[in-house]
């Protein structure tokens, strides 16, 4: 067994949004049991104006109230106050809304009616993570300190992130949608020595221009940054992500580029943030050549590059991925099946994954919610599981069958070793 180390979570802050006043009360009254401070919020912008006033460690948000959906308050929650950690609930989650609330960074996702031991195994779980970061230990669940092992065992990846991790210079993270490069982002961060400043994630696909650029720069000429306290969003010592930095304006990337360039051109342009990290998914090469990316940008961002293989290209991997996902959830207080047979394994191993880590992600968490713990998962189940949240592959797998007589793919147990494609592993705590 793993040493743990004790977190008190003695009166932390806990928000309830809902507009359901008897699911309120009970949570109020287990929570409070529990020692838990609790503030209440019955819609969006009652949260977010209590979140301003005082900002609680854990906030439970119901995806359905009034105004404002749950979505947008966590979208706000994380832009604003990326630091609270938010379980999500929802009477009636699907998977797409569930996928898209932990990849906004929801800790959990959790569906009404809940088994209210379960709520308070995962309120315990994010909080111990939330502390843990704060007092610079590993909270259960939480990989920010290392590399998740998937990337570990692409040594290509592992080198480039220690490479990029010892500077303090621009790093652009390429590869194909869903590959992984926001945990690539984190990995990096946390192993600089800015670690310590908060990495603050900006989708520029999404996040509006004007919001892009009070993200980066002061707004008064000569580059002083704004006084902690003064109320400005992009004031405070931080790194920032720039998440699809092909769909930031060719302005604001000429006013970057120049601000990178130089200490004298950061002072100039008034960079607020330490450190930038940016990724795209479209090959920034092909888009400067057709005048579509700000080729100065792309000179410094090239530099410090960490490419992210696609998962078709590391299909190893994928037993290590199903069975530590499953683990995952076990972690946070969810009884789920990882009993996938060979047969189920080998569909998973050679579908192409178009999208991803991501897509498969979508596909495990559709098995852990609809097959049974004791039940396996057959290969028919499995393919029409897949079919609907993927679009199969025109490709032939990259990788032939076995014939009768190689390598059995093996069954994956706990600590068994997997056979998968070409590429031998055993089945290893990583992340997804």
């Amino acid at each position: 067994m793993k040493p743990t180390t004790e977190v008190s979570l003695a009166n932390e802050r806990v928000l309830i949004v809902d507009d359901e006043k008897n699911i309120v009360t009970s949570l109020q009254e287990i929570l409070n049991d529990e020692g838990y401070d609790i503030t209440t919020a019955e819609d969006g912008l009652e949260a977010l104006e209590r979140i301003q006033a005082e900002p609680p460690d854990l906030v439970l948000l119901d995806i359905w109230i009034p105004g404002m959906d749950g979505i947008e308050v966590l979208r706000a929650i994380k832009t604003y106050h990326p630091e609270i950690e938010v379980l999500v609930m929802s009477g009636h989650g699907t998977i797409d809304t569930a996928v898209k609330a932990t990849k906004l960074g929801a800790y959990d996702f959790i569906e009404k009616p809940f088994s209210l031991d379960q709520l308070v195994r995962s309120v315990e779980h994010a909080l111990k993570q939330k502390k843990g970061r704060s007092n610079g230990t590993r909270g259960p669940g939480t990989t920010e300190h290392k590399l998740p092992h998937c990337f570990e065992m692409m040594v290509e990846v592992k080198k480039a992130v220690m490479r990029v991790s010892k500077t303090h210079a621009p790093v652009l993270i390429a590869g194909e949608v869903g590959t992984g490069k926001e945990f690539i982002a984190q990995a990096i961060h946390h192993k600089s020595k800015k670690s310590n400043l908060p990495l603050i994630k900006i989708d520029c696909a999404l996040r509006p221009l004007p919001k892009v650029q009070m993200e980066l720069f002061a707004p008064n000429p000569g580059g002083k940054k704004p006084q902690k306290g003064s109320g400005r969003r992009g004031a405070g010592k931080k790194v920032v992500y720039l998440k699809n930095i092909d769909s930031m304006g060719q302005a604001i990337q000429a006013k970057l580029a120049a601000a990178l360039k130089s200490p004298a051109g950061r002072k100039q342009g008034g960079l607020i943030p330490e450190r930038v990290f940016a990724s795209s998914s479209r090959d920034l090469e092909v888009l400067v050549n057709n005048d579509e990316f700000h080729s100065g940008l792309h000179e410094i961002l090239k530099e410090n590059t960490v490419t992210v293989p696609p998962l078709r290209e590391n299909r190893a991997l994928i037993p290590t991925l199903v069975y530590e996902y499953f683990e995952d959830l076990e972690e946070k207080g969810k009884v789920v099946s990882n009993q996938i047979n060979e047969d189920a394994m080998r569909v998973l191993c050679e579908h192409d994954w178009p999208e991803n880590f991501k897509e498969l992600r979508s596909v495990l968490d559709q098995i852990a919610r609809t097959v049974h713990p004791d039940e396996e998962i057959s290969p028919d189940e499995l393919t029409s599981l897949i079919r609907p949240v993927l679009k199969p592959s025109r490709k032939k797998p990259a990788t032939p069958k076995k014939a009768k007589g190689d390598h059995p793919l093996q069954r994956t147990l706990r600590r068994s070793v997997v056979l998968c494609g070409r590429g031998l592993h055993s089945g290893i705590k990583t992340g997804l």
